[in-house]
């Protein structure tokens, strides 16, 4: 189960959702680190890893049949998004709570703006919102979501279609990509609904956590704790800067504040595109270590 669990920068109680409140706890860093990211997208040629990802799904396509790995074409993927609340989240026996129609589809739209390069697309084919009694408390809401099995009667699809559940968690916790629990290997993903564009979360709330578990679910296993020890730490040199200065930590798979996570590395986009397709023609493609892959690439932060 790969886990996107941040502890975020800044001195702060949680707040209350929208619709429900979230329990208070004290954040560990105690700075708040102002600023704007100074990082922009970068144009890179492809590694050793990328052509390493070509070669593999081309030995797994067919003889003559389907697509090349690098043909541009845009992949369409269904996306079902899940609301889950508790009892107290929804005192008003509304239709919709935590989260409404308008916010979940601001959050798609992010998605598919991140996912552009990546020539993968998610279409949202349903919203549907539901009181359970049995959530896991708000700290560690997130952590054990994927454990409850009573998910998969809200799963909707086959396994090529992405679900999402969010949850009101904790501004400790952000987000959690793997199978739910007794599903036959249904993968899924759970948010933290104050994530969302516009949440409650402080650093975390442009809809970025999203896109990070998303690109798990195509795919991409966790580059090991570089990115985590290095981008969810301040900047030595600059502690007023929000953004730390390494490459990696503007990449979309970083542990960053979201206004800091605006880039793909051609390595990722090749093979979240193609583990997608495979997922489209009903295979079970290899994940990125499983095929062989490496982390980041040795000279990551030296290729302009």
């Amino acid at each position: 189960m790969r886990l996107h669990f941040l502890a975020l920068l800044a001195s702060a109680v949680a707040l209350a959702a929208a619709d429900g409140p979230v329990e208070e706890t004290k954040i560990k860093h105690n700075e708040t680190r102002p600023g704007r990211c100074q990082f922009k997208s970068a144009q890179l040629e492809p590694s050793a890893a990328s052509r390493t990802a070509g070669k593999y799904f081309s030995r797994r396509q067919s003889a003559g049949g389907g697509a090349t790995p690098d043909d541009g074409a845009i992949i369409q993927m269904d996306l079902y998004v899940h609301v889950l609340g508790r009892p107290e989240e929804n005192k008003d026996n509304k239709t919709q709570f935590l989260l409404d129609h308008k916010t979940i589809e601001n959050q798609v739209k992010v998605l598919n703006q991140d996912f552009k390069p990546v020539n993968v697309s998610f279409a949202l084919k349903g919203v549907d919102w539901t009181i359970k009694t049995d959530l896991p408390k708000y700290r560690y809401a997130i952590s054990y979501m994927l454990d409850y099995s009573s998910l998969k009667d809200l799963y909707k699809g086959d396994k090529s279609t992405l679900n999402v559940y969010f949850v009101n968690a904790s501004f400790q916790q952000s987000g959690i990509e793997g199978p739910i629990a007794k599903s036959g290997g249904l993968y899924a993903c759970a948010l933290n609904s104050n994530t969302v564009p516009g949440g409650a979360s402080p650093h975390l709330n442009r809809g970025h956590i999203a896109t990070h578990e998303v690109g798990h679910w195509l795919g991409i296993d966790p580059h090991s704790d570089e990115g985590l020890s290095t981008c969810e730490k301040p900047d030595d040199d600059n502690p007023s800067r929000e953004c730390h200065p390494s490459r990696r930590c503007s990449n979309y798979m970083s542990y960053s504040h979201d206004i800091c996570m605006n880039s793909w590395e051609p390595d990722q986009v090749s093979f979240m595109h193609n583990f997608a397709r495979e997922l489209k023609l009903g295979k079970s493609p290899k994940h990125w270590y499983d095929a062989g892959l490496s982390g980041w690439p040795d000279d990551f932060e030296s290729r302009q």
